[in-house]
């Protein structure tokens, strides 16, 4: 009869399992290998060592198998609290697998593509050489909501700017780790 986890540990193995479902989202496969993923699964295989015995064993830690350890970390995880009787009901790793396809394609059309396209007015598009070159967006929210919208624009949205969603990401890591 499996061990009975209290509500405590039920969240602190969800947030876990969070925190894996950030790392898949926001990891960048042209970087190359990524020392987060690897430092959080090694992380939660020491802190469940004695639960889920075989975890440890069953990652690899190498360069180009981030994702498929966390993948497995993941599922783990999730059988664990099964197995003492708790349905995981977070996001599906199909949910996480289509978003990331979803904005790896976004964020690709929108910086090689778009800009060929003549869609946006020219006054709105700035290019940075810096690093091998990217476009920008150049646009002052502010008016252009109040323009189209009658209102001003959301606050909560002026740091997910659509064009820097890379740079939002890596920029906010980085101000993590400082931390």
């Amino acid at each position: 009869m499996p061990d009975i986890i209290n509500s405590v540990k039920e969240e602190f193995i969800n947030e876990y399992i969070r925190k894996i479902d950030t790392a898949i989202e926001t990891y960048n496969a042209t970087i190359g290998s990524n020392d987060e993923i690897f430092d959080l699964v090694i992380e939660i295989s020491n802190v469940f060592e004695n639960d889920i015995p075989n975890l440890q064993t069953s990652v690899l830690i190498r360069t180009g198998t981030e994702i498929r350890d966390a993948n497995i970390v993941r599922a783990m995880l999730i059988k664990y609290l099964a197995d003492n009787g708790i349905e995981y009901k977070g996001k599906g790793i199909e949910e996480n697998v289509k978003e990331k396809r979803f904005w790896n394609s976004f964020i690709h059309w929108f910086e090689t593509e778009l800009p060929g396209l003549e869609l946006l007015d020219g006054k709105y598009l700035r290019w940075d050489n810096w690093d091998g070159g990217m476009w920008f967006i150049e646009l002052d929210y502010d008016h252009e909501f109040t323009l189209y919208r009658g209102t001003v624009y959301p606050s909560p949205l002026k740091n997910i700017d659509i064009g820097h969603i890379q740079w939002y990401y890596f920029d906010n890591k980085q101000k993590e780790r400082a931390h």
